[in-house]
C-alpha cells in the first residue's frame, strides 16, 4: 500500500461532482461519517482485479484438478496453497459467522508480507487471492484474498469492504477488511491477529471503503 492508491480518491473527490445516495444505515466505520457513492469507474485496481478473479475461479472451479502443480506454492502442509484455501472454505462453511471470520483471518496473516516493489515491480499492484496465495503480498492483498474468501463462504458483498486508511501510529496508508454483522463491524487484519470490532482500533483514520456495490468517503468524526 502506498501513496498512489491515495491519489484515486483525491482526483475523484476534487475533479467529479458527486451527490451521495441515501445513508445504508449501517453502524459507522471508525466513528466515521460517510457519504456513499455507486460510481465504480474512477477504482481502476479494484475494477481489474475483480475481472481477473472471475477468470481465475471460472477456471479453478471447472479445471481444479488439471491445475499445473509446478506453479503452484506449497503450504507448511506440504500441499498447494490453493488446495488449502480450497480445504479451508469447506471446512468453514457451515460454521457460526464469528467461527469462519476468524478462520479466514487466521489462515492468511500466516502468509508473507511482501511489497509490490518486490513482487510486481510496480508501486501499486492489487493482487487476486490465488496471485497472493502464491507470492505472498501487502496490506491491500491481504483485505481482498478475506474479502473474496467470505464471499465463498455466503456472505453478501452489501455486508464486506476493502477499506482504505491512515495508520496514525506508523504515519502510513494500509488497508483492512471490513465486516458487518450483528450490528458490529469486525475487522480483518494483517496486522492484527483477532479478529475485533473498529471502536477497539483508536489509530485508524478510514479515507474511503469499497465493495463491489459502491464506495464510500470517510471524514473523521
Amino acid at each position: 500500500m502506498n501513496g498512489k492508491l491515495l491519489k484515486t480518491i483525491l482526483v475523484v473527490c476534487l475533479y467529479t461532482i458527486m451527490t451521495p445516495l441515501n445513508s445504508h444505515g449501517k453502524p459507522s466505520l471508525f466513528g466515521s461519517t460517510e457519504n456513499e457513492y455507486s460510481d465504480l469507474s474512477a477504482f481502476k485496481q479494484w475494477n481489474d482485479l475483480r475481472a481477473r478473479h472471475t477468470k481465475e475461479e471460472s477456471y479453478r472451479k471447472s479445471s481444479f484438478k488439471r491445475v499445473n502443480k509446478h506453479n503452484c506454492r506449497m503450504s507448511k502442509k506440504f500441499r498447494c496453497v490453493s488446495d488449502e484455501w480450497t480445504v479451508l472454505i469447506n471446512e468453514l462453511r457451515n460454521k457460526p459467522v464469528q467461527e469462519q471470520l476468524d478462520g479466514v483471518n487466521k489462515f492468511f496473516n500466516d502468509i508473507t508480507y511482501v511489497s509490490d516493489e518486490k513482487n510486481w515491480k510496480e508501486e501499486d499492484y492489487w493482487a487476486t487471492p490465488d496471485q497472493f496465495l502464491n507470492n505472498a503480498g501487502d496490506c491491500e492483498d491481504f483485505a481482498i484474498a478475506k474479502y473474496f474468501s467470505l464471499k465463498e463462504l455466503g456472505f453478501s458483498a452489501n455486508d464486506l469492504r476493502i477499506v482504505v486508511l491512515q495508520d496514525q501510529k506508523q504515519n502510513l496508508p494500509h488497508a483492512v477488511l471490513a465486516v458487518y454483522h450483528n450490528g458490529k463491524v469486525w475487522i480483518l487484519d494483517n496486522q492484527i491477529q483477532k479478529v475485533i470490532p473498529d471502536d477497539r482500533i483508536v489509530h485508524y483514520n478510514p479515507l474511503y471503503s469499497i465493495n463491489e456495490n459502491a464506495w464510500w468517503l470517510h471524514k473523521k468524526s
